[in-house]
């Protein structure tokens, strides 16, 4: 099976909901199709912590990370950098690289989805139950990360 590339879906995304090519969203982008660069998906009871998921302009774009008090983020993709790892000693990354579990693991069982999922919902878990927030991202925040996110909030 030919391993599907999400970052050609995220284009034709950003093609067909106008935007520019980094897929930075923008009013008209709100406004017309709901699409933002993140979304709030779950917050902890406790803690109040929360999970977003969001696009590549979320994750490199310090201004937005610190409105939403974001310090642990979710690199959904195999070729995006962590933009400021090494950098700001303050964000955390966990890079979930769906393309390598996609190819290592067997999907048609439950035992094989949770193993593929475990470890990114382990790393969730623990950084809002200390109460940080946690952006999941790939490129557009549609597919990789959309996916991630939904699987999280099931969990």
């Amino acid at each position: 099976m030919a391993r599907p590339d999400y970052d050609q879906e995220a284009r034709r995304l950003f093609a067909l909901l106008n935007l520019p090519q980094t897929g930075a969203a923008s009013a008209e982008s709100a406004a017309a199709h709901g699409y933002h660069d993140l979304d709030a998906i779950w917050q902890h009871p406790t803690t109040g912590a929360r999970v977003y998921i969001g696009n590549s302009t979320a994750s490199g774009t310090r201004e937005i990370l610190q409105r939403h008090n974001i310090t642990r983020i979710v690199n959904c993709t195999s070729n995006m950098a962590n933009t400021f790892e090494g950098r700001d000693p303050s964000i955390v990354y966990f890079r979930f690289d769906i393309y390598k579990f996609f190819s290592m693991l067997d999907l048609r069982t439950h035992q094989g989805v949770l193993e593929f999922f475990l470890p990114v919902f382990n790393w969730i878990d623990t950084a809002v139950a200390s109460g940080s927030n946690v952006l999941i991202h790939c490129l557009a925040g549609a597919h990789r990360a959309g996916t991630t996110g939904v699987a999280y909030s099931m969990h």
